[in-house]
């Protein structure tokens, strides 16, 4: 199985510690036994009809044996168990942070192992079983996952006070900041330094296609996967961010009252992040209705769902509840972070 996942035989190898000519002979041995051909050699690893048709019956066989493991281990007071969680690779460092530390207080037992990669990746990793569940922030391409809602995002424009008079060339008075508060248009900042993730994320894809469709290009200053980090650059006047109201919302609640709340305007009414800066501005974006701003966790439809796994879903929609309070708290103060 292992072979027809990677169709490398030397990554298989290291793996799992046995030498290469072991694996080639257990293979070859294999066939023989079956009398069929399970991979081409040449000119490079590859499945043959039989091989494909081993391989998917195999997956079979292994979901049917981690369904059996996961209905023994729900009969046991200790509920021992291992739970694979996939995470979208941007938001892993805030995800593990706040979602792994209280399951684990609840179920000590339960091993826990996590992969981080694009949400395609990770539905079709769910699909094949490798993974039991992943927080996704795509579409789902598939009926055979369950997909629940966890938080649907809005995207933010956060700028310094000094990128901002650059900008504009001048300081900014009250009725355009009262304007911006309002929400922007981001083909409007595009000559502004950004800060973003690089290709392929969505985000960039966003960003792209907002200046493609103004017939210029955004100047990029700073490409990094870890959106976490663009509050601290942008507060350095790296550059401009654009960034989703999670990652707000995650500083709001990893700070508590050490915070400063402000005050946006979204779907007309007066609502408030709190952030540590007080040198930031951040604006509510306008017409970005290509933006898919749904966080959703997925899972199997007809894998046997452990309580402990159960238990991890409600957890996991409850914390993102409390992202969305904290987000979308109503208040009266300015929204200058």
């Amino acid at each position: 199985m292992m072979v027809a996942e990677t169709l490398n035989m030397s990554l298989v190898a290291k793996r799992t510690f046995i030498s290469h000519q072991c694996i080639s002979s257990y293979i070859r041995q294999l066939e023989e036994r079956l009398n069929v051909r399970l991979f081409n050699r040449s000119p490079s690893l590859s499945l043959t009809k039989e091989g494909e048709i081993l391989f998917q019956g195999l997956q079979e066989i292994k979901k049917s044996e981690d369904n059996l493991y996961s209905i023994l281990a729900d009969t046991n007071k200790n509920c021992k168990g291992h739970l694979r969680i996939g995470f979208p690779r941007s938001r892993v460092k805030l995800l593990v942070t706040k979602l792994i530390p209280p399951f684990k207080k609840n179920y000590r037992n339960v091993d826990i192992s996590v992969t981080s990669d694009f949400s395609n990746v990770l539905e079709v990793l769910t699909l094949n079983g490798t993974l039991d569940l992943y927080i996704g922030t795509g579409k789902l391409r598939t009926k055979e996952l369950n997909e629940e809602l966890l938080l649907t995002e809005k995207l933010f424009y956060v700028i310094s006070d000094d990128l901002l008079k650059e900008h504009f060339g001048r300081e900014v008075n009250e009725e355009e900041l009262a304007e911006m508060e309002r929400g922007i248009c981001l083909s409007n900042f595009l000559d502004v330094p950004l800060i973003i993730t690089p290709p392929p994320s969505r985000l960039r894809a966003l960003i792209d296609n907002v200046a493609e469709q103004a017939g210029t290009k955004q100047k990029i200053v700073f490409e990094i996967n870890e959106p976490s980090v663009f509050q601290e650059l942008c507060r350095e006047n790296l550059g401009a961010a654009v960034i989703s109201h999670m990652f707000l919302a995650y500083e709001t609640w990893t700070m508590r009252n050490d915070t400063v709340k402000r005050t946006v305007i979204m779907d007309g009414k007066r609502r408030y992040i709190s952030l540590i800066s007080k040198n930031l501005y951040c604006f509510p974006i306008n017409s970005l209705e290509s933006y898919h701003g749904a966080i959703t966790i997925s899972y199997s439809n007809n894998k046997y769902i452990p309580n402990y796994m159960k238990d991890f879903i409600s957890m996991t929609k409850d914390i993102f509840k409390c992202m969305e309070t904290i987000s979308y708290s109503a208040d009266s103060t300015r929204m200058r972070l």
